[in-house]
């Protein structure tokens, strides 16, 4: 517990321009336990930082992947779409070829030839 008499900041023996002046007694360089445990604050910051970071990164490209993904599923459905509609225009086509001369049929089956003839 802290007594009233004692002020709760330590009293720091100031330089000429009203700075802590370090290696005195109440700076906060003064211990190399106290320069210890703020080097391993900073490293557990800079640690910090660093996975969140990676785990930035790692959002970033899966989004990037889902993004890729999306684009070459659209990608497909487009062609596919377009085969369809180039089969239909084909078939359109052939369909107004065959309804345009239905009776140029080249083929000359006869039935009755190919009995006698075989016999």
């Amino acid at each position: 517990m802290i007594s009233q008499n004692h002020p709760t900041t330590p009293t720091v023996p100031q330089n000429g321009f009203g700075m802590p002046t370090p290696g005195t007694s109440g700076s906060p360089w003064s211990t190399s336990a106290e320069v210890r445990e703020r080097l391993q604050a900073a490293q557990r910051e800079g640690r910090r930082t660093i996975q969140a970071n990676k785990l930035k990164r790692i959002q970033e490209e899966q989004q990037e992947n889902l993004r890729r993904a999306a684009e070459e599923q659209q990608e497909t459905a487009d062609r596919w779409r377009r085969a369809q509609e180039e089969r239909r225009k084909q078939a359109d086509r052939l369909k107004a070829q065959n309804e345009e001369s239905p009776s140029k049929c080249s083929c000359s089956y006869s039935p009755q030839s190919s009995e006698s003839g075989g016999r």
